[in-house]
């Protein structure tokens, strides 16, 4: 019976000398991740159809609608933009700023149009560092025709299409 109690006593402070100075090892705390692929994480906010500080920032093929809709509004895209086949009408009169910071609008027709006939029919703003590619154009009735503006009466500077 000594032996049996020596023995766990030996045990016990084996144990403890083994567990001094250890702190118990704590529950994994589980992380919290954004999907990467949300524009959340990537963009750091969901909604593109509230400009901030005065700027539409544009990251898929929805947003790419808004310039339709305030062509008199400043635009940035934010990354390469695939349209996904969509076809696509010319913006009729675009007076607004388009900074495509070195980004691309893909894969998409522009079909339909009046006599000016482009990506926009008649150009009066401010577009530059902005590339169109993998574009068809299947304009209706046009007389003055382009890539980026059926009419050119603003600037484009930097731009380019494939």
């Amino acid at each position: 019976m000594k032996k049996t109690i020596v023995l766990l006593l030996a045990l016990a402070m084996t144990f403890a000398l083994c567990a001094c100075g250890q702190k118990p090892a704590a529950e994994p705390v589980p992380e919290v991740t954004l999907d990467p692929a949300s524009p959340e994480a990537q963009f750091g906010h969901v909604d593109q159809t509230v400009p901030v500080n005065g700027v539409y920032t544009l990251w898929n093929a929805e947003g790419v609608k808004l310039i339709a809709q305030h062509p008199d509004a400043k635009f940035e895209l934010l990354c390469h933009i695939d349209m996904g086949g969509a076809v696509v009408e010319p913006i009729p009169e675009f007076t607004g700023e388009l900074d495509g910071k070195n980004c691309n609008i893909l894969n998409f027709t522009v079909k339909g149009g009046g006599a000016d006939f482009g990506f926009i029919g008649v150009n009066k703003g401010n577009i530059h560092n902005f590339y169109l590619d993998q574009v068809t154009y299947l304009p209706e009735n046009a007389t003055n025709m382009g890539g980026f503006a059926g009419r050119n009466e603003g600037t484009i500077l930097r731009c380019s299409i494939t």
